[in-house]
Formats: C-alpha cells, sequence, structure tokens
C-alpha cells in the first residue's frame, strides 16, 4: 500500500490556505504541543483548534489564559507532524506501517476527518 497522499485542500478556505504559505504566517504560531518524547510543536492555537475537538476543549477551559505550553503525554511526536503537515497542506501522508498510529492519535485528538482517511 504505498504512500497515499489525500489533498484536502477544500476544506481550507482559499484565501487562508494562501496565508499559511507566506513567511507571515509564522508569526501566528502562538503555542506549543509537547509530544511524549518531549518534541515541541510550534502551532496556532486557533488553527489546531478548529481541527480538533479535543485540543479546542484543551485551550478554552484552560484557567490560565496566558499558557501557551501543552503537553500531550500520549502521542507520539512522529504521528503528531503528520497530522500538523495535514492541517497546513491538507496532504496526509499515510502509509501501511503508519495508519494506525494516526487512526489512534486522530481519535485521542477528536479528529474525525483524519480518523476517516484512515479507515
Amino acid at each position: 500500500m504505498g504512500s497515499i497522499f489525500t489533498k484536502l485542500s477544500a476544506m481550507i478556505p482559499g484565501l487562508l490556505t494562501n496565508f499559511i504559505s507566506t513567511p507571515e504566517f509564522f508569526d501566528c504560531f502562538d503555542t506549543s504541543l509537547v509530544d511524549r518524547e518531549g518534541g515541541v510543536h510550534m502551532v496556532s492555537k486557533i488553527i489546531v483548534a478548529a481541527h480538533s475537538k479535543v485540543l479546542h476543549k484543551i485551550f478554552t477551559h484552560e484557567v490560565d489564559k496566558s499558557k501557551t505550553d501543552f503537553h500531550l503525554p500520549t502521542v507520539s511526536g512522529l504521528t503528531l507532524v503528520l497530522i500538523l503537515e495535514w492541517i497546513e497542506s491538507g496532504e496526509l501522508a499515510l502509509t501501511r506501517h503508519n495508519v494506525l498510529d494516526v487512526l489512534e492519535t486522530s481519535e485521542i485528538l477528536d479528529i474525525p476527518l483524519v480518523s476517516s482517511l484512515c479507515q
């Protein structure tokens, strides 16, 4: 089953897609997700929250509104990178070797679109 690249750019409005491809987009990385291996992944809180119901709840129910580091102790760094790349590009690099890990992580983070791609 080699690599499968799924293009979902229709899920992101055109102007947002254009903005994501500019250097200014990196100024929007206002929070970090820390995976179980300790890897730090800078993200835009509003964009990841729009895709993940779990991250949305974590961000909105956090008492300390200035908090910028969020630990995900059950999430693998390699799998998180694949999902974050999908959020940014609309492409998900699934292989027979990673599909179960991606499915598990998408279920943990409650990202139904990624879950459905893995099934």
